[in-house]
């Protein structure tokens, strides 16, 4: 049972990070395609 809630928070972690990574990427793509107009 133990083991099993570790993989799950280690998961949610993994997954936050993911999708804050994509979101600063999206972001970044913006203002970058932004400057170059």
């Amino acid at each position: 049972m133990q083991g099993e809630r570790q993989i799950t928070t280690a998961n949610r972690i993994f997954l936050f990070s993911i999708s804050l990574f994509l979101e600063l990427n999206s972001s970044y793509k913006k203002n970058y395609l932004g400057r170059q107009k």
